[in-house]
């Protein structure tokens, strides 16, 4: 029997088999060269936390990495950080090192307003060989995903303070020291006047009787209502107005700094100062609903916003009289 060997068929099975191969070896070759597989450049993006609160800064780092002849093309951008708000976003850091290693740097510190998972999405960064290079390249960086949770339940406290935002000891004595060396010497000069002109003042005028945090307080929420924040739909700051004179009066007149403490942590705290329970409600649920126009650009009725101003006047007056109470009990202890 003789064998019949379909001749066109195979033909047509290899010629197949050498178009997938060479498709494949272009691909490669392409993504090599488009890529900076093959290259000495590295491009790293990160966050300093990744699961966090409503409100709660992060530091977003961006770091590139190459050897010279390399030339970048572009800064490192920042529009992928669209989903988020940018509250400090530092210059550019080139450091070279003397074998020709180059690392630009990038922090920016963002805050998240929505609540679920953020994704920051991946972004390119173009770059040649060298100067004379005629083609351009890109790396790519990988995308990351950040986790925001809303304010915690009393009984979520614990589980906020972990990750709350916590500021590094050795930065922040670093800033102050480059910030002092700079500024101590105007400050100094600038305070010297300021003594000698109110020293005039107070010599011509006669003796002035000090502000009280209270009186302070009421000065304020004057100063806040005459501001018209509300007619001139300035929501975000009519919320942090009164947010900030109802946590400074309480730090001020117990001593007590509570300015920097989240809605949640301060849920634990209040139970141990002396104010009734409905005076802890009043004031946590204010602080409440300012964290919400504040972080979740809620923005309810006129009406409402009136309201919530009367209502923070009532809770300072209220806090007021439990402080009179108690210095009146603590002067009778001890005339008895």
């Amino acid at each position: 029997m003789r064998r019949v060997f379909h001749a066109p068929a195979r033909c047509a099975q290899w010629f197949i088999l050498l178009l997938v191969f060479f498709g494949i070896c272009a691909g490669g070759i392409y993504f090599s060269a488009n890529t900076g597989a093959d290259d000495d450049i590295r491009l790293t993006a990160k966050v300093n936390k990744s699961v966090v609160t409503i409100g709660t800064k992060i530091t977003y780092t961006v770091s590139v990495d190459y050897r010279e002849p390399i030339l970048l093309l572009s800064d490192i951008p920042t529009d992928q950080l669209s989903a988020f708000t940018i509250r400090k976003e530092n210059p550019q850091v080139v450091q070279k090192e003397e074998d020709g290693r180059v690392q630009v740097t990038k922090k920016v510190v963002i805050v998240p307003y929505e609540l679920g998972d953020i994704t920051i999405p991946s972004f390119a960064i173009p770059y040649k060989k060298n100067a004379a290079a005629t083609g351009t390249k890109q790396i790519m960086s990988d995308p990351l995903t950040v986790t925001v949770q809303s304010v915690a339940r009393p009984s979520d406290v614990d589980d906020i303070r972990p990750i709350k935002g916590v500021y590094d000891f050795i930065e922040r004595v670093s800033k102050i020291a480059r910030s002092v060396g700079i500024t101590v010497l105007g400050l100094l000069c600038a305070i010297f006047l300021i003594y000698r002109i109110l020293k005039r003042r107070t010599q011509s005028a006669g003796p002035a009787r000090k502000e009280t945090p209270y009186e302070y307080a009421l000065r304020q929420l004057k100063e806040l209502a005459q501001a018209n924040l509300i007619r001139k739909g300035a929501i975000h700051l009519f919320a942090d107005g009164l947010s900030d004179i109802l946590r400074s009066y309480v730090s001020t007149e117990y001593g007590r700094d509570i300015m920097d403490k989240t809605t949640g942590e301060l849920m634990t705290e209040m139970t141990s100062f002396p104010f009734t329970e409905t005076t802890v409600q009043n004031f946590l649920r204010i602080l409440a609903e300012c964290d919400i126009m504040k972080f979740a650009r809620f923005i309810p009725s006129d009406e409402r916003l009136r309201t919530l101003f009367e209502e923070t006047k009532e809770t300072v007056q209220a806090i007021h009289a439990h402080y009179e109470a108690v210095r009146a009990r603590e002067a009778e202890k001890d005339s008895g």
